[in-house]
């Protein structure tokens, strides 16, 4: 088999994606135990998940490219000081824990908050006393604290700067009996790799920021609201909170809700901890009772709706009289991993495979694709000379006859689905979605999966035009009871 081929790609694909659920099922399954011993909102197992998680799938994704000399030669020898702490480097030779800097910047800066904020009016008047654990921004709006001096109350919310050590009861304890865990993980999944030392750099990870002890959480609160539940800082100060018996208020982002099936949006991952869920739409209600990974049932669920879709959505102004020949190809590719982003299960594939895709898929379109570079796209230069890149705001294409491509589900997918605009949907199983939601989506887009080969562009033209534009994907898992979020929350918290 080529080692490039749409068929290498995406059974390449489909191998990270079972090696890391191995190490996600064995991780939660002694997580699952650990928790006959430590209550979630001190167990150490819990609070760090992601971060070992993602340490774990990072090297096995590491591994994967090494055994298939598909790792990037540009990385190939650049050290890696960091959290996730492993470079190609330290998984051939071994790694030196004398090496790294570890642990995790949680505390932010007050004056940068600051200039931040005060451009932006309060919101609301409460009696509630409420915490953000970041600046979140809702509908346009961030929300922070303030003091009305003509009644002496309370805004209703305050900003939370932090700080970089916490401590967590019986922490000691918990870390040796994770040692042995991890030491059993790689003796069992990473076997043929030597001097790993998984515990030694993880108990160091988390000796970084967390000491033996009970944390005095010296802010009264009624509410604490934070936005991704896998962020560390959010789990820690989270689980001291529930400590408290303050309720957690998890603000979800990315303009749609429910759509995906992973670790990463489970009871384990981005909900850990929550006791409400700000979302989009009502498909996470309907749609998500049979999902393979776990969810947090015990949370109540918020439904909410996105600012810029429901506007897209009413505003279908633009010109709907052409036939494809008048159209442009607009592709958004997600971002490359370089050599510390890659985690998994479900999120991407090799760069040097990414740009494989790339090259095939603008080749299907004459070379004429426009490719929409990802705002927070750090390595542009891993882009092929070749290819036409464009660095425009994204709104730019929602208003013009373009059809718009994807390989993945993003907040640009979420704007476009609520467009005129014709969206083609090319799915090579990086991530895995909701069966419901996929059902949607192969409603509104133009849908491949791929496996062996794309479509001809002869095939994909006559299907786009024959194609009618179904808005129930939109409707289910971006569209809310509530004219916008910041209402939702409110009325929840009345």
């Amino acid at each position: 088999m080529d080692k490039y081929s749409l068929e290498f790609i995406t059974n390449y694909i489909k191998n990270d994606n079972n090696t890391n659920l191995q190490l996600f099922n064995q991780l939660y399954s002694d997580y699952q135990k650990s928790l006959l011993d430590y209550e979630q909102k001190i167990n150490i197992l819990g609070i760090y998940f992601y971060d070992i998680l993602k340490i774990l799938t990072h090297i096995n994704l590491k591994i994967n490219e090494i055994n298939n000399n598909l790792e990037f030669k540009i990385n190939n020898k650049k050290k890696l000081l960091n959290f996730p702490y492993y470079s190609v480097e330290d998984i051939k030779k071994g790694i030196n824990v004398t090496d790294k800097k570890y642990g995790k910047k949680l505390s932010d800066n007050k004056k940068k908050i600051f200039k931040k904020l005060i451009n932006f009016k309060n919101l609301l008047i409460s009696k509630k006393n409420i915490i953000t654990s970041y600046p979140i921004k809702i509908d346009d709006n961030y929300l922070f604290y303030s003091i009305n001096t003509k009644t002496k109350k309370n805004f209703i919310y305050q900003y939370y700067i932090g700080k970089d050590i916490y401590k967590i009861p019986l922490l000691n304890e918990q870390l040796i009996k994770l040692e042995i865990i991890l030491n059993n993980i790689e003796k069992n999944l990473f076997m043929k790799i030597k001097n790993l030392r998984l515990s030694k750099i993880i108990t160091l990870h988390i000796k970084a920021n967390c000491i033996d002890g009970k944390e005095k959480f010296k802010i009264n609160s009624d509410y604490f609201i934070i936005e991704s539940g896998v962020e560390l800082k959010n789990r820690i100060v989270s689980s001291i909170a529930k400590q408290n018996n303050i309720k957690i208020i998890q603000i979800s982002h990315g303009d749609c809700y429910g759509v995906f099936d992973e670790p990463i949006w489970s009871s384990i991952g981005d909900q850990f901890n929550a006791d409400y869920i700000l979302g989009y739409g009502d498909g996470y209600i309907k749609y998500n009772k049979f999902n393979k990974f776990s969810l947090n049932k015990n949370a109540i669920y918020i439904n909410g709706t996105s600012k810029i879709v429901d506007k897209i959505q009413n505003d279908k102004a633009f010109n709907k009289n052409y036939t494809v020949n008048d159209l442009k190809f607009v592709y958004f590719p997600t971002t490359f991993s370089g050599y510390t982003k890659r985690h998994g299960p479900y999120r991407d594939m090799p760069d040097n495979l990414y740009q494989k895709w790339h090259l095939k898929l603008n080749n299907l379109f004459k070379k004429k694709l426009i490719f929409k570079v990802h705002p927070k796209e750090d390595y542009i230069e891993f882009f092929n000379e070749d290819l036409i890149v464009n660095k425009d705001k994204v709104s730019n294409y929602f208003r013009v006859n373009h059809v718009l491509i994807f390989e993945h589900i993003s907040t640009a997918f979420n704007i476009a689905a609520s467009s005129n605009n014709h969206i083609i949907y090319f799915d090579l199983g990086t991530r895995n979605l909701n069966n419901e939601a996929l059902k949607c989506i192969k409603k509104r887009a133009l849908y491949f999966k791929i496996e062996k080969e794309l479509p001809k562009l002869d095939e994909l033209l006559e299907q786009l035009n024959n194609k009618y534009i179904d808005y129930s994907y939109v409707e289910n898992f971006c569209i809310g009871l509530q004219e916008t979020r910041l209402k939702s929350l409110i009325n929840m918290i009345k």
